[in-house]
Parts: structure tokens; C-alpha cells; sequence
């Protein structure tokens, strides 16, 4: 296992990005795992979805497999939002 903490979320600005703005200003070396989000209709972006981010979603061991993701060892925190 790696002592650089994984940062995951789409590859599309989102709730990660001020995470990721912190991580670099404070120096912070650090994985930066971007899934894809598929270009065209909505079905082009689920299928899309569930190639990349599907195969890794319930092996992280999170307890909420959302993106974004912050694992650092043995912590590992997801944004679960409701809406």
C-alpha cells in the first residue's frame, strides 16, 4: 500500500476541486484518480460511468462509495450528499 493519499471524483470540476486546491497549496504529494464522465447524450455518459467508476465503487472499502473520495491509510472518507 501506498503512503500517498488517493483523491477520486470525475474528471469534470466538482465538489473535489477545492480539496484538491488545498492538498496542492499545502503541499500535499497525492493521487489524483479522475474517472472519466462520458461527452454526448445520457446514455453515452451512464455507460461511460459504469466502465470506469463501477469496477472500483465497491472495492475501496468505503462505507458510502461516492465521488469524491479521500483515502489516506486506513482513513477513508466519501461525500454522501442528500438532496
Amino acid at each position: 500500500m501506498s503512503n500517498v493519499p488517493t483523491l477520486g471524483s470525475f474528471n469534470v470540476r466538482s465538489l473535489a476541486e477545492p480539496i484538491r486546491y488545498i492538498l496542492k497549496y499545502a503541499g500535499v504529494k497525492f493521487n489524483d484518480k479522475r474517472y472519466e464522465f462520458g461527452p454526448g447524450s445520457s446514455m453515452t455518459e451512464l455507460e461511460s460511468i459504469r466502465k470506469n467508476w463501477s469496477p472500483d465503487k465497491f472495492n475501496l472499502g468505503l462505507d458510502f462509495p461516492n465521488l469524491p473520495f479521500y483515502i489516506d491509510g486506513d482513513l477513508k472518507v466519501s461525500i454522501h450528499l442528500i438532496l
